[in-house]
This record gives C-alpha cells, sequence and structure tokens, in this order.
C-alpha cells in the first residue's frame, strides 16, 4: 500500500495511521470529527532521535502530522494489510 507522502517527502506517520485506521473502523459513531479533518494539521513530526522542540508553539490537537488527506478507504486498506500481516506471522509459527 501506499501511504500519502507529507510535504517533507516523510511518509504519514503513526499517530495519523491510527486517525485512517479509526476512520475505517468507527464509520459513523463519532469517533472522528469528520468536519475537522480539514482542519488536522498537528504538530510536526520531529526527526528520528529528535525530541519536540519545546520553544516551539504547539497545537496540542492529539495528531502529529497532517490527517488532512485522512479517509476511511485508506484505513481500510492499512487495516487490510495489518490483517493479512499477522496471518502470514501466525501461519509461519505453525509451520
Amino acid at each position: 500500500m501506499e501511504m500519502p507522502e507529507d510535504d517533507d517527502g516523510v511518509e504519514m506517520k503513526r499517530a495519523v495511521n491510527r486517525i485512517i485506521s479509526i476512520l475505517y473502523l468507527g464509520r459513523d459513531q463519532g469517533w472522528v470529527r469528520k468536519g475537522e479533518l480539514a482542519n488536522s494539521l498537528g504538530d510536526a513530526v520531529p526527526k528520528p532521535g529528535e525530541r519536540p522542540d519545546p520553544k516551539l508553539m504547539h497545537v496540542n490537537d492529539g495528531i502529529i502530522g497532517d490527517a488532512r488527506r485522512s479517509t476511511a478507504e485508506l484505513g481500510k486498506r492499512l487495516f487490510d494489510m495489518k490483517v493479512d500481516y499477522a496471518v502470514k506471522q501466525i501461519r509461519e509459527l505453525l509451520n
């Protein structure tokens, strides 16, 4: 599965992956405020090994990265990938 990339060319991070998974699994149960997705540009993703800069103003909306392009379709694709990978691991362990 090819994930959308942000402006820095970095794959969407775990926090955004959780949002797309919740969009898919929660459907219309109100788990994600879909009307706010257009505004869901969270705090910047620190580079590997770096800590967030305490001097920078933080958005503090619970999102790390850019979740504006999150969709339930991406959530389904990600969820299916996780299931396929888990099944593959179980089959390998049983053999």
